[in-house]
């Protein structure tokens, strides 16, 4: 079968379109969060929840929703491949998976990962609570902050849940597989198969 080159192919695209939707699963919340924030009387425009409670929620998912777009990392390396050798800028080798490797490699940590996702997210916290003192009606609060707080350690012990998940053996794909209720066993190094 022929086909154009100029055409990308399926994964590709796939993995363009997934890209995408991450990218929006953060950036639109963050845009409807904002508005809401700086509008005078956003009560039409939200569900009747608490102001604690609604800034929990926000920020709990805005924060594990960053990760997910612009903070994930990569778990380490096991054991065995530790040992093979990557560049580091002064020209020696260090080992995969080592904090050198992953500094030359530009491969964040996860405690680096945190602490971006964790200023990020605080940043924007001040930000708004800055803003609502110049709106009509409005009113920044340091108990605001706390709460947003709150949600934004939610939203890190999330993601921390999710890496460890996806660090699994067989990933997200077999937890979801899981949770369908299809029981699963590992033959060697193939692919999981049903328990017949």
């Amino acid at each position: 079968m022929w086909t154009l080159a100029i055409l990308p192919d399926r994964n590709r695209i796939m993995r363009l379109l997934g890209r995408a939707f991450v990218l929006a699963a953060f950036w639109v919340p963050l845009l409807i969060c904002t508005s809401v924030a700086v509008t005078p009387d956003p009560t039409g425009m939200v569900a009747s929840l608490s102001g604690q409670i609604a800034h929990i929620l926000a920020f709990a998912y805005l924060t594990t929703a960053l990760f997910q777009a612009h903070f994930r990392w990569r778990r380490a390396a096991p054991p065995a491949e530790r040992v093979l050798a990557s560049e580091t800028t002064d020209g020696d080798r260090a080992p995969v998976g080592s904090a050198e490797a992953a500094a030359s490699s530009g491969v964040a940590s996860p405690a680096q990962c945190v602490l971006a996702a964790v200023l990020w997210m605080l940043a924007f916290g001040v930000s708004i609570e800055v803003a609502q003192i110049f709106v009509a009606g409005r009113n920044g609060t340091l108990a605001d902050l706390l709460f947003n707080g709150v949600g934004i350690a939610i939203g890190c012990v999330a993601q921390s849940g999710l890496a460890w998940v996806a660090s699994r053996p067989v990933g997200m794909r077999g937890l979801f597989t899981r949770l369908g209720g299809a029981d699963l066993k590992r033959h060697g190094n193939a692919k999981l198969q049903p328990i017949e």
